[in-house]
């Protein structure tokens, strides 16, 4: 049986790839609340994993914000002309 995508977990190193980032920026963005922590499949788990569907919420999040963001810029250098 094949997981559906909302219960596949991933970890570290999918993460890192697919956001362009190192291992430190992302540990430092779980610090500061930017990211969501990992989770522990069980106590003694030294696995760091987290749920695809949070992943890619908030790649989705990062996506929207970059075009607001895009956005903005576009329309304060229209308003200079």
């Amino acid at each position: 049986m094949i997981a559906n995508d909302k219960d596949r977990f991933v970890n570290i190193n999918f993460i890192i790839e697919r956001l362009g980032i190192s291992r430190a920026t992302l540990y430092r963005m779980i610090a500061n609340g930017d990211f969501p922590p990992c989770i522990k499949l069980s106590r003694r788990s030294q696995r760091s994993l987290w749920p695809l569907a949070l992943v890619q919420k908030f790649y989705c999040s990062l996506v929207e914000t970059r075009a607001e963001t895009d956005k903005f810029y576009m329309e304060l250098k229209n308003e200079g002309n």
